[in-house]
């Protein structure tokens, strides 16, 4: 059973990935995110600290997410890709934090994304640049989960063929 506090330690990182999908780390405010996960600013700061240890708990989160969708044993880079798009394309609130996570330097999830990608593909013995590839993979998906945004269209309208054309294109650009 999961606990009160967790649940609430849940909201708050449910509620910054929101606001960062939004408007971006520089312009997330405590108070503000506390507000939206309908709290006070003490209570928020029972559960984290500071800005920045909230920022790197939702960067570990999302590597530990991502990295747990990938699949141990691939069969194959096809099926890599699509363990990945289809992760990123079933959590567009993320979409924002997987960006970040793309760029972190500092709290080693991002570092420690692109060791496991790198372990999945040598499985494959893959002859390519798989950092290039999971950056691409990634901005891909990312780009279409914001355009979709964008257009105020519900996600889940993305058909199979269209993330099978997604893979396609990524998988095609770097593997040929």
């Amino acid at each position: 059973m999961i606990s009160k506090g967790e649940v609430t330690r849940r909201r708050i990182l449910q509620t910054a990935a929101e606001s960062l999908s939004g408007s971006g780390a520089e312009a997330l405010r405590l108070r503000q995110l506390a507000q939206a996960a309908g709290l006070t600013e003490p209570a928020l700061y029972r559960h984290f600290t500071d800005k920045t240890q909230l920022y790197r708990k939702l960067l570990q989160l999302a590597a530990d997410e991502l990295e747990a969708s990938l699949p141990e044993q691939p069969a194959s880079m096809s099926s890599l890709a699509d363990a990945l798009l289809d992760h990123v394309l079933e959590r567009p609130a993320r979409a924002a934090v997987l960006q970040h996570l793309m760029a972190d330097t500092t709290s080693g999830a991002g570092p420690s994304l692109f060791s496991i990608w790198r372990q999945r593909c040598q499985l494959l013995d893959v002859d390519a640049d798989t950092d290039l590839l999971l950056l691409n993979l990634l901005n891909m998906a990312i780009g279409v989960v914001r355009h979709q945004q964008a257009q105020g269209q519900d996600f889940q309208t993305i058909e199979p063929r269209q993330r099978k054309l997604l893979r396609a294109v990524a998988l095609g650009w770097m593997l040929t």
